[in-house]
């Protein structure tokens, strides 16, 4: 069976710089505790997907904060030894740029040459890759488990024959089966530890709206491909009206609860007639709603019939919709015409911004020079003299003189837009990036991100 294993070599000379300053200290136990909870962090950003040009490069993205709180202490006055390394030129990783709580983003560093982990497929025992991927796991009681994690069945007959045959095909970190390959034996090695199943980590806190998020690797974030082997024997459902699908699977169970003897299709008719016959339910009320179902592209408007038309002297109702309405409807329109897939969850206002006429001055030739040192990254962290706007914005970089920015307020008076926002489209349209990215404005800093790169 391939296994995954991280293997880690420290370079003797900081062992033994350790030695010099703890010599009452077990130095090489105390380095060997940081390079596991290292490995262990690598181990999550692999999990989630990681670029190939990373991978060769050596950059990752992983909470330092973890490394250093986790990463052991050494000496009678418990030195950590993170901030030892760091301090003392030793440091294993070196921060290329630093995560914030603002961001919900993690610090990207790149390992240095006093340690080498090598990425290999060969022997580690299940025990092993769950520990580096669930260390407190085995201290927690049957009640704290079920409050943190979900627990997924496995297939590991079904999921190891995928792993042997995925394994015939990528014999490189290049190969782009190879992080397909990673999460299998994850989970595979994490199951097969864990009575065949896998733990899923529960979002904390859960989302807002109701669902159940997790983070980390599961069955939610892996590939089509993936999914079919690790769940083995089950069947492939396109789910259009998720919320009563999933209402109805618990229906039965509810009506145990209450001891109630009628039928599911009976105690819960409207909700199997949506999901039987959704077209014939949705249509007949866009048609006594709506007018007509066309937009009116002229005036970005639609029409409704006259008994709710009332509705929209309600200020409260108003408030409520109007910058739902007018996100949406420029948003319609715009895909429409341009037919460019636009960065996900963007919220506000769709505003068309100018680029900055001259792009080899001031804070835009600023940008371009740091975006251009490496124009492969996923983030590009810059640092300004003084504050100005802070906060976050979408950003479509587009050809053409204009930039689409999607904005929480309406800029009437466009030339009210915040000048290093544009600096920084601007910057990233002249050095040759397109597509969708998130600009975070905190102090002084402002950092750019790719918008197809996770949080």
């Amino acid at each position: 069976m391939i296994k995954l294993v991280i293997k880690k070599e420290v370079r003797d000379e900081v062992i033994k710089a350790l030695k010099v300053a703890f010599p009452t200290s077990n130095c090489a136990k105390g380095i060997e505790k940081y390079t596991k909870e290292l490995a262990g962090l690598l181990l999550d950003e692999l999990s989630r997907g990681v670029s190939n040009y990373h991978i060769k490069k050596g950059i990752y993205r992983i909470p330092l904060k973890r490394l250093r709180d986790y990463g052991g202490a050494i000496g009678p006055n418990k030195k950590k030894i993170h901030e030892w390394l760091r301090e003392n030129n030793y440091e294993l990783v070196r921060t290329l740029t630093r995560g914030t709580r603002l961001a919900k983003e993690y610090s990207m560093v790149k390992l240095t040459d006093w340690v080498k982990l090598k990425i290999d497929l060969s022997s580690a025992t299940p025990e092993e890759t769950f520990g580096l991927r669930f260390p407190k796991y085995s201290k927690l009681n049957d009640q704290q488990i079920t409050d943190t994690y979900d627990l997924l069945p496995v297939d590991l007959i079904s999921l190891e024959k995928y792993i042997q045959s995925l394994a015939l095909n990528c014999k490189s970190i290049k190969s782009k089966e190879y992080q397909n390959l990673i999460r299998a034996v994850l989970i595979y090695d994490c199951a097969k530890h864990n009575n065949g199943c896998y733990p899923q980590k529960k979002l904390d806190p859960p989302s807002i709206f109701g669902r159940k998020y997790y983070s980390g690797i599961s069955i939610q974030n892996i590939k089509k491909e993936l999914r079919a082997p690790v769940l083995g024997d089950c069947w492939e459902y396109d789910i259009r009206s998720c919320v009563v699908t999933w209402k109805l699977g618990y229906a039965q169970k509810y009506l145990d609860s209450k001891k109630d003897c009628s039928a599911v299709v009976d105690a819960f008719l409207f909700s199997y007639a949506y999901v039987d016959s959704k077209e014939e339910i949705i249509n007949p009320i866009k048609s006594s709603v709506f007018i007509n179902s066309q937009l009116d592209k002229a005036n970005q408007t639609f029409s409704i019939q006259a008994p709710y038309q009332d509705y929209w002297n309600n200020a409260e109702f108003k408030t409520l919709l109007a910058d739902r309405i007018d996100f949406a409807l420029a948003r319609y329109f715009y895909r429409k015409e341009n037919g460019v897939a636009l960065a996900e969850n963007m919220k506000g206002f769709a505003v068309e911004v100018a680029y900055v006429s001259k792009p080899v001055t001031g804070y835009t030739a600023v940008l371009r020079k740091i975006i251009k040192e490496n124009p492969y990254a996923n983030e590009w962290t810059f640092e300004f003299d003084k504050a100005g706007y802070s906060g976050t914005m979408d950003l479509e970089i587009q050809k053409g003189d204009k930039f689409i920015a999607w904005t929480a307020i309406e800029y009437k008076d466009i030339s009210r837009f915040p000048a290093r926002i544009k600096a920084a489209a601007s910057a990233l349209y002249c050095e040759g990036q397109r597509g969708a990215f998130r600009v975070v404005v905190e102090g002084l800093k402002v950092m750019v991100r790719r918008g197809n790169a996770y949080l």
